[in-house]
């Protein structure tokens, strides 16, 4: 899972255009994960907003229409953010 990021487009920088997450504040994993498209994963992968901004990466609202919860990771390294990312067991995994 977190080799994905790794493939995700970058600018002349090398850092992140737009990486699609879910990301709510006050929401649980759990919640988080059972938004379109997330339950049909194994498995995911968390960090929180504040290890984010932290290495310099920017988290921008956009929802989607059955999302609410969707905004787009950019400015942060690839593997920057797999370095403060956890991967696990998808908590909302449908069979």
């Amino acid at each position: 899972m977190l080799d994905n990021v790794l493939k995700q487009a970058v600018d002349e920088n090398g850092l992140l255009k737009e990486l699609s997450v879910n990301s709510g504040e006050g929401l649980s994993v759990p919640e988080l994960a059972s938004y379109p498209a997330v339950p049909r994963y194994g498995r995911i992968s968390v960090t929180t907003v504040e290890d984010l901004v932290g290495r310099g990466g920017t988290i921008t609202p956009n929802p989607l229409e059955g999302n609410p919860y969707h905004p787009l990771i950019l400015g942060i390294t690839p593997q920057d953010l797999v370095d403060i990312m956890e991967e696990m067991a998808n908590p909302s995994k449908m069979p």
